[in-house]
């Protein structure tokens, strides 16, 4: 990810539940979210969307991810 990105932003729609985002920090230039509690995660389909700022407060939202939530298997 280019070094001008000042912050991350995962949006979770988080199926039928109540939706939320997480802010990823940044460790020696790799970008993550630390101790994310799946539990949060409804069953079902799900969706989350990533962004990025820069340091002008560019927004540039680079990917929506489609996943599904399963925990019969």
């Amino acid at each position: 990810m280019h070094s001008s990105v000042s912050n991350v932003i995962f949006v979770f729609n988080n199926g039928t539940g109540t939706p939320f985002n997480l802010t990823a920090s940044n460790s020696s230039g790799t970008w993550n979210i630390s101790q994310f509690n799946f539990s949060r995660l409804v069953e079902g389909l799900q969706g989350v969307g990533v962004s990025a700022n820069d340091s002008n407060t560019n927004i540039n939202y680079t990917q929506f991810i489609n996943f599904t939530v399963d925990r019969t298997a």
